[in-house]
Formats: C-alpha cells, sequence, structure tokens
C-alpha cells in the first residue's frame, strides 16, 4: 500500500534470489523489445507482452526518517509508489537476469502506458533524484 511501512530482510539472500528469477524467467531470453515497444508520439512504451515474466512491478522506498540511504539490518521503510521494469538490461538480451551469481539483479525502469485495470496514481516515473528501487524478497 503507498505509505504503508515494511521492514527490510538482512543478510544475504543471494542464493534464494537465483532461485526464485531462474524459477520466474524459466529460460526465458525475451528482449526488451519482445516485452515493451517505444510510442514517439507520447514518448512512453507500450506492454508488448503482459504476460511476459520479464515484465515487473518493484515497490520505490525511502527510509523512515524520509532519507533514501539503504539500512543496514531490519529497519522500517516507507513506499513511495511502484515502478513498471523490464527485468533484465535493455541492451542485453538473454538469460538470466541476474549477475554475481544472483548478488545482484538487472532492472530496466520504464515509462509505460498502463493498462486501463492498473491505479496509475501507485505508479511514479523514474526520475534519478527518486530512491532506488527495490526488490524486497521474490515470492512468485
Amino acid at each position: 500500500e503507498i505509505g504503508g511501512t515494511i521492514q527490510t530482510e538482512p543478510g544475504n539472500m543471494s542464493g534464494p534470489t537465483r532461485q526464485g528469477f531462474d524459477g520466474r524467467l524459466n529460460g526465458n531470453s525475451q528482449s526488451f523489445d519482445d516485452v515493451f515497444e517505444f510510442d514517439a508520439s507520447t514518448g512512453l512504451y507500450s506492454v508488448l507482452d503482459p504476460n511476459s515474466p520479464r515484465l515487473g512491478i518493484v515497490p520505490v522506498i525511502e527510509n523512515t526518517n524520509g532519507t533514501n540511504t539503504w539500512p543496514n539490518g531490519r529497519k522500517d521503510v516507507v513506499i513511495l509508489g511502484y515502478m513498471l521494469v523490464y527485468i533484465g538490461k535493455e541492451d542485453a538480451s538473454g538469460y538470466p537476469a541476474y549477475t554475481n551469481n544472483g548478488k545482484s539483479v538487472w532492472v530496466t525502469p520504464v515509462q509505460a502506458l498502463l493498462p486501463a485495470d492498473f491505479q496509475v496514481d501507485d505508479f511514479v516515473d523514474y526520475d534519478s533524484g527518486l530512491p532506488s528501487p527495490v526488490v524486497f524478497r521474490l515470492t512468485d
């Protein structure tokens, strides 16, 4: 929920992250252009494949004190909004979507025309001044 508070999960999550992305992508090597199409008239992207496992939604967070430095340990953070992402590198299709044996995940923020059933107020456009989008725990 926007404005809701959740806790970060401390510790090395590379094994579960790697397993989660392996399970989600299951060898999928769709490129960015297989999932999104640029619309020059709006300057936004359209979702070509809404069922792609490469299409993701991640929360944009900040600390409860208003800063956006990633906290150490188990700490409360506030959800500011959600961002649509391509899971992988925009200019490098392939499998998997992570590096460093699962310690780092590649995601590409996307400014897209959202489907009519999305609640637009929940989504924010990527801006380098925003806190980083964070995948807290891959569950599905």
